[in-house]
């Protein structure tokens, strides 16, 4: 059967975003009028754009930007701003009349074609509307015996966790039309990390129903800690096994300055290490207490990667790719209320392996946690005043900032700093640290780099030259 054009809002009149997930940062300036803006620019934007803005298959990030503002409290007149900033620059979703309609039977036979995003739009839907989020995400994403549902997990954690991301703001906000349009871009992208995940765990006799509600319940407490995970007896810590993997000489010029592709040479020469090293990794699947202790760990863990590479005493630099690990694992807490224990420890392992393959291919930087981020001095004016809350300047200044990735740093820092308070930070450290200095101190890190035309480094923060090099300057499409 041959596809014809619709409406692809038809679905989605009254998607308001929900404020009820438990684990979410949703701050005071929310109101009903904000809510109404932001369902109306997202259905605006799913009907009319495309998933990729060029032929690079550059993403679109209206939808991560709106979000991430009005979660902060963003006012309307702000939320029309950032909708127009990027909406000037996306590119239309395309005629897909005449295309094959895509079915249960060849879900997986059009992955990689951006052409047919509106077709998947329209099976996407059609899924979700019948069977529920919930179950969809089950039977396409953590169902390895179903064909093709192993690729489309890869395509998911891929290409810069993008998907992730897309598919963890659709759960949080309770958002179908979000949901579905993870799904189609997840679709329609390439797998990169593919090379670098384990093997699906096999069914150890944990249910969904039970221990997914007795995880979502208990979930607040546990990260209440205030001290460190207790970790299996046969688990490194993952901060530990960046130490290690920074100390292994093997991996010395296995990727190079000067390469463009640096993440496929990572995947072509030593994705078999990368294994080995996420193996050292243990999450024991069988206990909801491991799960949630490792979630935590991997967020502060995504923390320290991002903004530990910084050099003390050089100009501000911090790394695209590390960045996504950071703004990704916000949403680890969200999937856990919709997952099994055993899918959610796939799901965690999965974005530790690619973020070992990610920094790896950056240049294996070294983190300065202790002697720079630590005791790290913002250089804006009055936001190292010790008088008022610093977060709430630093709030304000992230709704009104023009890149959408730098509000969403902001945001997982918020929530690390509002559930996270101690970490051991190396493998020699006495610890714990408390994490209130690291979540803050990272925040005024990423306003002072991120600031006029600076912007995110692509060349990688483990080679000297970066740091040799002039500041990144914005693209042009902003």
């Amino acid at each position: 059967m041959l596809t014809t054009n619709q409406n692809f809002s038809d679905n989605w009149q009254d998607s308001l975003p929900s404020l009820h997930h438990r684990f979410a940062i949703h701050l005071p300036g929310i109101t009903e009028e904000s809510r109404k803006t932001t369902s109306d620019l997202l259905k605006r934007n799913h009907e009319s754009h495309h998933c990729f803005f060029n032929s690079k298959h550059f993403h679109n990030h209206l939808t991560h930007h709106l979000l991430a503002a009005f979660s902060l409290g963003a006012p309307p007149k702000r939320l029309e701003e950032i909708y127009e900033s990027h909406a000037r620059y996306q590119k239309p979703i395309g005629d897909i009349t005449g295309q094959p309609e895509i079915t249960e039977d060849n879900w997986n036979k059009f992955f990689s074609q951006p052409e047919y995003y509106g077709n998947y739009l329209r099976f996407w839907t059609r899924e979700v509307k019948k069977k529920g989020v919930d179950t969809v995400i089950k039977a396409y994403l953590f169902n390895p015996s179903k064909e093709g549902s192993n690729d489309f997990f890869a395509r998911l954690v891929g290409t810069g966790y993008h998907h992730l991301i897309h598919l963890g703001y659709g759960l949080e906000f309770s958002l179908e039309l979000i949901v579905v349009e993870a799904l189609a871009l997840t679709s329609v992208s390439s797998s990169d990390v593919e090379s670098f995940l384990l093997d699906p765990p096999g069914p150890i006799g944990v249910t969904l129903d039970t221990l997914a509600i007795q995880a979502f319940t208990t979930f607040t407490s546990t990260f209440g800690f205030s001290s460190p995970p207790t970790p299996p007896s046969t688990s490194t810590s993952a901060l530990s096994i960046v130490d290690l993997i920074h100390s292994d000489h093997s991996l010395d010029n296995i990727v190079k300055f000067e390469d463009e592709r640096k993440l496929k040479m990572v995947s072509e020469k030593v994705a078999e290490k990368v294994k080995e090293y996420a193996k050292m990794w243990v999450i024991d699947s069988g206990s909801q207490e491991d799960v949630l202790n490792k979630t935590k760990e991997l967020i502060a863990f995504s923390m320290s990667v991002y903004a530990g590479p910084t050099r003390p005493g050089t100009e501000l630099k911090l790394d695209f790719f590390l960045m996504h690990a950071l703004t990704s694992s916000l949403f680890l807490p969200i999937y856990l209320s919709h997952l099994s224990l055993v899918d959610a420890t796939r799901l965690l392992q999965a974005h530790f392996s690619a973020t070992l393959a990610y920094y790896i291919s950056q240049g294996r930087p070294r983190l300065y946690l202790l002697e720079n981020l630590f005791s790290y001095k913002s250089q804006l004016e009055g936001y190292n005043d010790d008088t008022t809350n610093p977060w709430l300047k630093v709030i304000e200044r992230a709704i009104a900032h023009e890149d959408e990735h730098l509000v969403k740093s902001i945001r997982t820092l918020l929530w690390g700093a509002t559930h996270i308070d101690s970490l051991k930070v190396s493998r020699d450290a006495t610890g714990p640290y408390p994490l209130s200095h690291y979540w803050l101190n990272s925040a005024k890190l990423t306003l002072d780099a991120i600031q006029g035309e600076n912007w995110w480094d692509h060349s990688g923060v483990g080679f000297d030259e970066t740091w040799n090099g002039k500041p990144v300057k914005k693209p042009d499409f902003y």
